[in-house]
């Protein structure tokens, strides 16, 4: 964290060059603040306590049977989501000082600096730039503790709207967008419910072990919880550092990540292979948006259970 109290980065640097930029899906130009409208203001603890009950019973679902509108969320890969995935294991790849595509002229520290900023603006960006702003808005007001439980209900709706599968069906999927989560975990660790933070530190890492916020974040919270074994086990799944006797450490790190991160993408994409068809020769046969699109197949939930793998190494 350095001097940041967030989980990573409190306020993304805005303007440090950004290396690449991918297009964002047309679905995600849908403004999510109105979802934070004025009805929030009337959200009183009752409804907040069962919306928090609503995200525990999916959770507590994810290992059971998923319905169908889960499975649809979870077989949908946009053009430009794939795209965002694949430079997201790019960016994995250039966390290791030796790749070649870091810039020469740049000293290992400013290589790593630049990617690590990428990494935060795809992982706030992920679902558009209208959601962006929602959840910097949000973040905007983390300096007032008065706000501190608005802001608690405006992050669980959007995990809600975007992670959830409706009610208390289906199963909550992080991995549609991690950010959100990760500011919650740390409102949480700033209202002092570290365990509650420790929770959600960990569902992200369960879909995103590379998240470096998310990371250093339980680190923290195992420390204020008195957990030794937990510090000890978070601190070594973390990345290592830029001096010489760490490079190798640092390159395992960085495979095993990639490695991690690639087989999410092949699957991902033999689900969508599989439920849409193949690509035809003219254009990229993708789902053109991600929340909309009927599912094509009653036996879709089949379909994830063939080609769902065990990626379970960080557990």
């Amino acid at each position: 964290w350095g001097g940041n109290r967030f989980f990573g980065y409190s306020k993304l640097p805005r303007y440090t060059p950004v290396l690449y930029a991918t297009p964002d899906d047309d679905e995600t130009e849908k403004d999510s603040s109105e979802s934070q409208s004025s009805d929030d203001d009337a959200m009183t603890d009752a409804d907040l306590d069962q919306q928090k009950l609503t995200l525990e019973n999916m959770l507590k679902s994810s290992n059971g049977e998923s319905d169908e509108a889960s499975t649809k969320k979870k077989s949908i890969l946009t053009t430009a989501r794939k795209q965002k995935l694949d430079r997201e294991i790019e960016l994995l790849k250039r966390l290791d000082p030796g790749h070649p595509g870091n810039n020469r002229d740049y000293s290992d520290l400013q290589n790593q600096e630049l990617v690590i900023s990428e990494l935060w603006s795809l992982w706030y960006g992920e679902r558009g730039p209208m959601n962006e702003r929602t959840l910097r808005a949000i973040e905007e007001s983390l300096g007032d503790p008065d706000l501190w439980t608005q802001a608690e209900k405006q992050y669980l709706a959007l995990i809600d709207e975007h992670c959830g599968a409706g009610g208390n069906e289906g199963r909550i999927d992080l991995s549609n967008w991690v950010e959100p989560a990760n500011r919650l975990a740390t409102l949480l660790f700033l209202m002092g419910r570290f365990g509650e933070s420790k929770k959600w530190c960990e569902r992200i890492l369960s879909v995103k072990p590379w998240h470096i916020g998310a990371l250093s974040g339980i680190v923290m919270v195992c420390m204020k919880m008195g957990d030794k074994e937990g510090v000890l086990k978070y601190s070594l799944m973390g990345l290592p550092n830029l001096s010489l006797q760490m490079r190798n450490a640092r390159s395992t790190w960085v495979q095993e990540n990639v490695q991690f991160a690639q087989t999410n993408l092949l699957r991902l994409e033999e689900l969508n292979r599989k439920a849409y068809g193949e690509p035809d020769d003219c254009s990229v046969n993708y789902a053109e948006n991600d929340s909309s699109n009927e599912s094509p197949s009653a036996d879709i939930a089949q379909i994830e259970d063939e080609t769902d793998e065990d990626n379970s190494a960080w557990q």
